[in-house]
């Protein structure tokens, strides 16, 4: 009787264990189904890519790849490359052997690097059709970080590589018509230096003999910066006017202001202007910095001034700037004119546009001011601008400057 009881046990027991294993073979089962469907998914997901993809073994036997891949082979259905060695299907397309080797050190080095690996490759076909590729390859690595292949998505960036050329070779060409004007520029300069040089040594002799002649002092000073002007352009066609923002000069600041009063003494007189200055108390009478830069930037403000703005009075004033840690001036050139419309003011600090509220029966379209903003800036300051229509504008420069001597010295 116990006999047979435990005969019994060992009968249900086994019929458990049956049941169980039939369980987890049906488990297993639906894992594997869902497996193959994944990765059925994934490689229909993979074929539909619109770029160029493939899957390849580390010999480079393709595994799987994309319809535009194939597109690329000329080949309909992609599952034909399956098992075909991809340099051999380069080959076969006629790819330049070269380009084939580049591709190889590039499969090569993807398989040694566990990150993504990204290459331009340019593609010489027959026909010396050229492709230009940006690649992305990754290495499959297994659980002992085993390289098992490498999957590339290559996308084609011809056009836009075509794009580029054609814009390198429209900015060379703009390039050359550039030097091209430069040395027009260049001989018209010296015809222009001649009579010059002429008018400068005429003035210095009539100086010589009346030197309390102050308009001939303004001829002479006003002749000799153009001669200045004329060798920036002389210098810059030999590209040595980029070292002139460094120049440094030192000059005393009461001087430098008459000589910008004489400079635009008789436009003042004809235009009936009431011009005054302010040269403020802290400012240190010697200074060091561009000069020539410093005076071309107050200039072309007055001048700029005289000529578009209509204004009976101009206002010069120098004083500390706050800026640069007190070492620093502040030009202050203040009209009573016409004024500028709001939203006018930020073109015409960059000199794209003439100035048509400012503009006057004189010639000119008051160009003067983007030279302003380009010289400011290569002396490290800045530019601000602030007018109302039918009241003025004011502009004022910040830039920085060495002290050479302390006011208390002077």
């Amino acid at each position: 009787m116990v006999d047979t009881v435990k005969l019994l046990e060992k009968i249900n027991n086994q019929q458990l264990r049956i049941a169980q294993l039939e369980q987890e073979s049906i488990v297993h089962l639906k894992a594997l189904q869902d497996s193959k469907v994944r990765q059925t998914a994934f490689e229909k997901g993979v074929m539909m890519l619109p770029q160029l993809f493939y899957w390849v073994s580390p010999l480079g036997l393709i595994q799987a790849c994309s319809y535009s891949f194939a597109a690329f082979f000329k080949v309909t259905n992609p599952q034909t490359l399956v098992g075909k060695n991809i340099f051999d299907v380069f080959a076969d397309k006629d790819v330049d052997s070269a380009c084939i080797d580049l591709i190889a050190r590039n499969h090569v080095a993807a398989l040694n690097q566990d990150k993504p690996s990204v290459f331009e490759e340019s593609i010489r076909l027959a026909g010396a059709e050229v492709k230009n590729w940006l690649s992305y390859r990754q290495a499959v690595k297994n659980e002992l970080n085993q390289p098992t292949g490498i999957v590339a998505v290559i996308f084609d960036i011809t056009q836009r590589k075509n794009q580029d050329i054609e814009r390198q070779e429209h900015r060379v060409q703009e390039a050359f018509d550039y030097v091209g004007s430069l040395d027009f520029l260049a001989k018209s300069k010296h015809d222009i230096k001649t009579p010059l040089m002429n008018l400068i040594g005429l003035a210095q002799i009539i100086q010589s003999q009346d030197p309390a002649n102050e308009m001939m002092r303004d001829v002479l000073y006003s002749a000799r910066q153009l001669e200045r002007i004329v060798e920036e352009i002389l210098d810059f066609t030999t590209k040595k006017c980029f070292d002139e923002p460094n120049q440094s000069d030192e000059f005393s600041v009461v001087q430098f202001i008459e000589e910008i009063k004489g400079t635009i003494r008789l436009m003042i007189e004809e235009k009936q202007i009431e011009f005054t200055t302010k040269l403020a108390d802290d400012i240190c009478r010697y200074i060091r910095t561009n000069r020539v830069r410093l005076q071309r930037i107050i200039t072309n403000l007055l001048v700029n001034a005289i000529k578009h703005s209509r204004t009976e009075y101009l206002e010069l004033e120098i004083s500390l700037s706050k800026n640069f840690q007190g070492k620093g001036l502040m030009v202050r050139v203040k009209d009573h004119g016409v004024g500028i419309p709001k939203h006018h003011l930020s073109d015409v600090l960059y000199g794209k546009r003439i100035e048509k509220g400012r503009m006057t029966e004189e010639s000119g379209q008051g160009l003067g001011l983007g030279i302003i903003y380009e010289y400011t800036r290569d002396l490290g300051g800045n530019v601000e601008v602030h007018s109302q229509v039918g009241v003025g504008t004011e502009f004022v420069i910040h830039v920085p400057y060495q002290p050479v001597v302390d006011v208390l010295e002077v």
